[in-house]
């Protein structure tokens, strides 16, 4: 939308400029001109801390028993070693495009290969692939055309199951998992039902000594993943899902969520405030939000296939 108004002074520019926000205005301009790469992913250590800070502030909440009663907060969250990847992380150059791509790297990263981000990584694993060179994977075993590597082709959670499926099964230093994908419709409420309940049953798994990745999550348009679920058994309110949204623009180390999330847990006591350069604890309404008027709204979810069995 910026940039079918021109480069400058766009409504949108302005609005932001009008909260002086000139870093995220800058970052946008560059993403749309395709000039922003060379993004690090975040992490290991994101997923422990915004599942901390979390127990933190929902233990601060002036509702239910005391602080101390912690057994009541329930915080399940993907393995430690899950990184965030975004938009321009490495050499790709993809706004608008990358987030099915970005999804499947944060779930590799949970799985066994190892991203530049992390030096503690075992040195024989693999490297989690850049963009290019997952198109090219995908189209090796017939996912998406040849000619579409090197392209702007969005790919979905089905995608993303294949490759996973072919490549735990052709690397012996990769878990031996399989993966699948569910559709739910979450404009009825047995679906959401569903999904809610398979949400906090794979998280709170133990899968046999394997990893415990995130969960894939994609509505048609726009892809996540959802690395936890939150929820206080004292007051029975909606769970809380930790989302890391790949559409998120701007640079960010680890540190500087460390820093956010140290000032934000100085006396904070709401869940939902727990969010920083696209990564948030938010509502299970607000993620798998119904849209009035639509007699059906799918949202495609990648699993392994020893979660959401009925």
């Amino acid at each position: 939308e910026c940039t079918s108004r021109g480069s400058s002074g766009s409504p949108c520019e302005q609005a932001l400029m009008d909260q002086d926000d000139t870093e995220l205005v800058a970052n946008l301009r560059d993403f749309t001109q395709g000039r922003h790469t060379g993004c690090t992913p975040v992490g290991p250590g994101l997923i422990s801390l915004f599942a901390r800070v979390a127990r933190e502030c929902t233990s601060r909440g002036s509702t239910g028993p005391s602080s101390a009663d912690t057994g009541q907060i329930i915080v399940d969250c993907s393995t430690p070693t899950t990184v965030f990847y975004h938009y321009g992380c490495g050499t790709d150059a993809d706004f608008d495009w990358g987030c099915g791509y970005r999804c499947c790297q944060m779930m590799m990263s949970s799985l066994g290969w190892r991203s530049d981000c992390d030096a503690s990584a075992k040195t024989e694993a693999p490297v989690v692939p850049g963009i290019e060179a997952l198109q090219g994977q995908l189209a090796s075993i017939g996912q998406i055309p040849q000619s579409a590597e090197g392209s702007t082709l969005w790919i979905d959670p089905s995608n993303v199951a294949a490759l996973l499926n072919h490549l735990c099964a052709s690397n012996n230093r990769l878990p031996q998992q399989h993966f699948k994908t569910i559709d739910y419709d979450v404009s009825s409420s047995s679906d959401r039902t569903r999904l809610r309940e398979h949400l906090q049953d794979h998280f709170r798994s133990e899968l046999e000594d394997l990893p415990l990745p995130p969960i894939m999550i994609d509505d048609g348009l726009r892809a996540f993943c959802i690395a936890g679920v939150s929820h206080d058994l004292r007051t029975g309110e909606q769970i809380q899902l930790l989302r890391l949204d790949p559409h998120n623009v701007g640079r960010g180390a680890l540190d500087d969520y460390v820093s956010a999330m140290t000032k934000l847990s100085t006396g904070h006591s709401n869940i939902e405030a727990v969010s920083h350069r696209g990564v948030a604890w938010m509502p299970f309404d607000a993620v798998f939000y119904p849209t009035p008027g639509r007699t059906q709204q799918l949202w495609m979810v990648l699993w392994p296939s020893s979660s959401a069995n009925d």
